[in-house]
């Protein structure tokens, strides 16, 4: 009888490791699992600040273009070029549009041409926007499989 549980314990203590090893591999692939989501949530968030940082960049650059001289400052066309090649897109894949903005010193948005402040001529801003749809590695919940990111540059004109 002595032999028989001497023999039963040393069975049950075999199986203990054995489902000690399996429950080791299941937890190491659960965390690597979870490493490889908040490693991509990570790189997609840097990425979304890279991104911004490139429209805002190309932004300004469509501004400095058109704050040249009056000549430039209509060139829209030219100043929508200049924020392409700024944020390196040949392929036309940013949203870019271009703008003169006339604005009261209240903050009173009035058409460019016909516009007056009060009696006064009113400050002619130029505007550069660019925006994009970054497409993120993997679709999160609540957010998607896309990001739309938007940029805006304003200087005064005249």
């Amino acid at each position: 009888m002595i032999a028989y549980g001497k023999l039963l314990c040393s069975w049950i203590r075999g199986r203990q490791r054995l489902g000690t090893a399996g429950v080791a591999v299941i937890e190491f692939a659960l965390v690597l699992t979870f490493l490889a989501l908040w490693t991509a949530a990570a790189w997609d968030l840097g990425n979304v600040f890279h991104q911004e940082e490139r429209l805002a960049s190309a932004a300004e650059a469509g501004v400095d273009y058109g704050i040249q001289n009056s000549a430039t400052s209509t060139d829209y066309t030219g100043m929508i070029s200049a924020a392409r090649a700024d944020a390196d897109d040949p392929n036309d894949a940013l949203d870019i549009a271009a703008q003169q903005v006339c604005l009261c010193s209240g903050g009173t948005t009035v058409n460019c041409s016909t516009g007056y402040c009060s009696g006064a001529l009113p400050n002619v801003y130029l505007q550069v926007t660019v925006s994009e749809n970054y497409p993120t590695i993997i679709p999160y919940p609540g957010i998607g499989s896309t990001i739309f990111l938007s940029r805006q540059a304003m200087l005064r004109y005249q």
